[in-house]
């Protein structure tokens, strides 16, 4: 091997070296912005899971809202809970619910 070829081979490899601990150190300090800016990103994280979570709730309600509302316009009356003694002479279905809306999932 000539000198030439072994200087430029030498400079190669030196280069070579180089990138590859610039791409470290690159994507060392890219990895210590993503661990800094999590702390800061968790808190947002949570607050849009609590704020599904209230929407879900309040989803709910309005579903069983509009059931009771429908149970009402079919039977004029709304659900009563189980526990409460019904009157013989007030037709309506009597399927031994569980709770009252048990009366209203069918709507």
């Amino acid at each position: 091997m000539s000198i030439s070829a072994r200087v430029s081979m030498r400079l190669l490899m030196q280069f070579v070296r180089t990138v590859r601990h610039t791409v470290s150190a690159e994507m060392l300090v890219v990895s210590l912005l993503i661990l800094g800016l999590l702390p800061l990103i968790g808190p947002t994280l949570q607050q849009r899971r609590e704020q599904a979570r209230q929407f879900q709730s309040r989803d709910r309600l309005r579903q069983i809202h509009l059931s009771a509302g429908n149970y009402h316009d079919a039977y004029q009356s709304f659900p009563v809970s189980p526990s409460v003694k019904l009157q013989p002479s007030v037709p309506r279905p009597m399927p031994s619910p569980e709770s009252a809306t048990d009366l209203v999932s069918p709507f």
